[in-house]
């Protein structure tokens, strides 16, 4: 990305955070719907909680300046994300149904 100005890189860096913690959401819901411990499986939902807490505050922040909420994929992110979801067996990647913005 060739950002020509401090805004441009502050919003592109956004983007990029807004993209990851969705992708950390849909983590969550993975690792929560694996987890044979209960515990565990609390802890996760817990987090994923937290990590919706930071996407409405992310929404706030793209709504002040002005902007819609938009994600800028990451490709580090991407490829953490494709290899979470690959160490799950098939069939047992089923999320939660939650909505975050």
């Amino acid at each position: 990305m060739g950002a020509t100005s401090l805004q441009e890189l502050f919003e592109h860096e956004l983007g990029d955070i807004y993209f990851a913690e969705h992708r950390m959401v849909e983590a969550y819901e993975a690792f929560a719907a694996n987890s044979d411990d209960q515990g565990l499986t609390e802890t996760f939902e817990a987090q994923r909680e937290r990590v919706g807490d930071h996407i409405e505050r992310l929404v706030e922040i793209f709504d002040t300046m002005g902007e819609p909420p938009q994600e800028e994929e990451c490709q580090g992110i991407e490829a953490s994300s494709a290899s979470t979801r690959s160490s799950f067996p098939r069939g047992r990647t089923r999320t939660r149904s939650t909505s975050t913005t």
